[in-house]
C-alpha cells in the first residue's frame, strides 16, 4: 500500500485573509495541475469511558470512518484499532452504550485529486459549525514504508510553499515495516484526538 502522511493546519480566523482551504487548493492547481478524483469526507467521534472519578485514568474509544480508505469504520481503543462492521458496531451501541460518553465529532469534507506518483486529499474539518483547520492527506504510490516516503511527503507540501505552519502525523509503527490501510487510520486517529 502507498505511504500516507496527514498535515494538519489550525485554522486562525483573521477577517482579512483567505480560507487555507481555499489556498491550499489554489497552490496545488498552480503548481501541479491535478486531475481531479472525487469527493473526500471522514468523520471521527470520541468517546470517554464512564468510570468514576476515582479511576487512574479514563480510557477513550475513536470511531472513525473514511470511505475512500476503508468500507468499514476503524475503531481505536487503547492502542488496538480494529475495523467494524457495521451489525456488531450497532450491537456494541445498544449494548454498551453506557459505558462510553461522547466527548466530540469531527467531520471533514473536501475533494481529491491525483498528481503524478500522488494521491492528495484536502478537506476542511469542522467541530460542529467551528472550523478548526485544513486536513492533507498526501499519498505516494512508489514506497511502502514510512522511512522511504516521508521526506517524499514531506518534500512535497514543501514545494506549495504555503504560508501557514502545520504538524504533519505519520502514526506511530516501526518505520521500516511496509505500510498498511491500518497505519492510515492509526495516523487519523492520533491527528484527531482533542482537536
Amino acid at each position: 500500500m502507498p505511504v500516507t502522511g496527514l498535515y494538519f493546519i489550525a485554522e486562525t480566523p483573521s477577517p482579512t485573509s483567505t480560507p487555507i482551504y481555499n489556498s491550499v487548493l489554489d497552490r496545488l492547481q498552480k503548481r501541479h495541475q491535478p486531475v481531479h478524483s472525487g469527493h473526500y469526507r471522514l468523520d471521527h467521534r470520541l468517546h470517554r469511558n464512564t468510570l468514576p472519578e476515582t479511576a487512574s485514568a479514563p480510557s477513550f474509544l475513536q470511531y472513525l470512518e473514511l470511505p475512500h480508505l476503508s468500507p468499514l469504520p476503524f475503531v481505536l481503543c487503547g492502542t488496538a484499532l480494529i475495523t467494524l462492521e457495521r451489525d456488531f458496531l450497532h450491537v456494541l451501541k445498544s449494548k454498551l452504550g453506557g459505558v462510553w460518553t461522547h466527548r466530540q465529532q469531527l467531520r471533514a469534507d473536501g475533494v481529491g485529486c491525483d498528481i503524478e506518483d500522488f494521491r492528495v486529499r484536502v478537506g476542511r474539518l469542522f467541530m460542529g459549525e467551528q472550523n478548526k483547520g485544513v486536513v492533507l492527506e498526501v499519498e505516494y504510490l512508489p514506497v511502502d514504508t514510512i522511512a522511504a516516503g516521508e521526506p517524499v511527503l514531506r518534500d512535497f507540501v514543501d514545494g506549495l510553499e504555503l504560508p501557514w505552519a502545520g504538524k504533519w502525523f505519520f502514526g506511530s509503527g516501526d518505520r521500516g515495516k511496509e505500510w498498511t490501510v491500518m497505519d492510515t487510520g492509526r495516523a487519523y486517529c492520533e491527528m484527531l484526538r482533542f482537536r
